[in-house]
């Protein structure tokens, strides 16, 4: 296959590069990295935060990956296919972090298989990549699963963290004693008679799969506002 089989949408010098799924084949086809409901929730994501697409860059981790590659070795084998032309387009823009959208786009830039669940959340380390890389879910997995969007969002808000931050890595441990008040807690009483309008919880358990009945449950962490933990 000749080059320029894959492409960028976007400016090169934009200081955001996601790297996008394999695109769905009309889409690929019109040269975009994106379906149009895949950009029209991006930039509605993006807007919620003050930003606009002019600050990123797409580019496919490969090309359309047709409905026939079904097993993850197939696909493995189809991503891998497009590498030396996917690193040729990547160097070609100078972006400030990079955001891998989904495991194929993961795996292409890491070079290994990749597991989206377990990356997404934290930067991840690549081999000579000097800029943050900001794993998240694949835009499409909302789409489907709208159930994911929150996690997404949650994801998202790191993305934008580290954009007002000159793309410093540091900023993302800004909760310390200082600014974050967490206390052990037997009666929560008070946010029963006073429920707030959202919370986050959290388990803290003796292994990972819930469904085991020899799992015990050592901590639940409830959050009702940003920087205060029960």
């Amino acid at each position: 296959m000749s080059d320029d089989f894959l492409f960028i949408n976007g400016r090169k010098d934009a200081p955001i590069l996601v790297i996008t799924e394999p695109p769905e084949e009309d889409a690929y086809e019109r040269g975009q990295a994106l379906a149009q409901n895949e950009r029209r929730f991006f930039r509605t994501v993006v807007e919620s935060y003050g930003m606009t697409l002019d600050d990123f860059a797409f580019l496919p981790a490969c090309a359309a990956m047709s409905e026939n590659v079904v097993t993850d070795r197939e696909q493995a084998e189809h991503v891998a296919a497009d590498n030396a032309e996917f690193w040729r387009k990547f160097r070609s823009c100078t972006p400030r972090m990079v955001i891998p959208m989904g495991k194929h786009a993961l795996r292409q830039l890491s070079g290994r298989s990749a597991q989206i669940g377990k990356a997404r959340g934290h930067l991840a380390k690549i081999d000579h990549i000097n800029i943050p890389v900001l794993p998240m879910s694949g835009i499409r997995q909302c789409l489907w699963f709208p159930e994911n969007i929150p996690v997404f969002t949650t994801d998202f808000n790191l993305a934008h963290i580290l954009s007002e931050n000159d793309f410093d890595p540091e900023s993302l441990g800004t909760a310390n004693l200082g600014n974050t008040d967490y206390f052990w807690c037997d009666d929560i009483q008070d946010l029963l008679d006073d429920r707030p309008p959202y919370i986050a919880v959290d388990t803290e358990t003796t292994g990972l799969k819930w469904t085991d009945p020899n799992v015990r449950v050592l901590t639940v962490q409830i959050t009702p506002e940003p920087g205060v933990s029960y």
